[in-house]
């Protein structure tokens, strides 16, 4: 079934997680809007004030509305709150989705959310620097705090390049070929050609392997995509619910945690977990930079010695 299932304590779990991925890229940019928000409402409640008791000034003879000393409207705020509330509702709309779809949340999943944060504090920062009020020496003034933004926001960018993505880029490649790619080499070489591998990273493990990959992420697992919706993809993993996606569990899973034997010696339904060998990535994002241990698991059958499908 296509359908998402109803499960409260995952979507939470996951949502829960996008607003910390969330907080962690983007965290600067969210208190920026907010402490703009809070200037811009308080302006226009001294408009309001200025403007006769917060009444709107009634239309002038050409039938435009009148600016008050300040030369704004009192209702020319709504413009930079409805941009907010235009950037609100793309947060909800694209956590809440990630959430009831079950999606697994890596920080680039909320990148899509910078452009119009940093459309809304433009659209911010150009209404408080309007006005009569708001003099020459004001605009420049303005004008100069948003250019040092910019610069400021192009200088961390380029730091965090320089110093993380480009080395980052430049070494995990080879790690994933020495780890996922000898992996998948051995899996090639020492079992049957029906053998089917469980991963939670499919990529160059399915290719260097040539074997039948089960997805735990459920990309390509339908099986396993309509049974993380319904648990949670992390609570599925952990509770080993994905030996029962099938008619038969899978003969050998690839694990990648900071533990390296967190399922050495365990027996879950009806499987036990035998470590055959482990490796190491430097890290799989800026965000989880720590070294990881990719883990690989002959998986026996409780009822028999060894499944009769697995070689090695």
């Amino acid at each position: 079934s296509s359908a998402v299932a109803f499960a409260p304590s995952a979507w939470i779990d996951s949502l829960i997680r996008s607003i910390a991925q969330l907080a962690a890229v983007q965290g600067p940019l969210w208190l920026v809007v907010g402490f703009l928000v809070l200037i811009v409402l308080y302006r226009n409640r001294t408009i309001h004030r200025a403007s006769g008791a917060g009444a709107p000034l009634p239309d002038g003879p050409d039938g435009e509305e009148k600016k008050s000393a300040s030369g704004m409207t009192p209702l020319s705020v709504w413009s930079p709150v409805a941009l907010m509330g235009v950037a609100a509702t793309w947060v909800t709309v694209m956590l809440a989705g990630y959430a009831i779809k079950q999606v697994w949340i890596i920080s680039r999943y909320v990148s899509p959310l910078a452009p119009v944060l940093l459309l809304a504090i433009t659209v911010f920062a150009e209404w408080l620097m309007n006005g009569r009020r708001v003099g020459l020496d004001g605009r420049r003034l303005g004008r100069r705090a948003l250019l040092a933004g910019v610069v400021l926001t192009l200088a961390l960018n380029w730091g965090v390049t320089v110093r993380q993505v480009v080395p980052h880029a430049r070494s995990f490649p080879a790690c994933l070929q020495e780890c996922y790619g000898g992996t998948g080499d051995w899996l090639r070489e020492n079992t049957p050609d029906d053998t089917v591998v469980a991963a939670l990273d499919i990529g160059l493990l399915g290719y260097a392997s040539e074997r039948r990959v089960l997805d735990l992420m459920g990309l390509v697992s339908p099986e396993i995509l309509e049974l993380g919706r319904e648990k949670g993809f992390g609570e599925m993993v952990e509770d080993g619910d994905w030996l029962q996606s099938g008619t038969e569990p899978p003969d050998y899973f690839v694990d990648r945690a900071e533990d390296p034997a967190r399922w050495d010696g365990r027996t879950v339904h009806g499987v036990r977990f035998e470590l055959l060998e482990t490796c190491t990535i430097d890290g799989v994002g800026l965000r989880e930079p720590q070294p990881w241990a990719v883990s690989l698991y002959r998986l026996v059958s409780t009822e028999s010695s060894v499944k009769s499908s697995a070689g090695g």
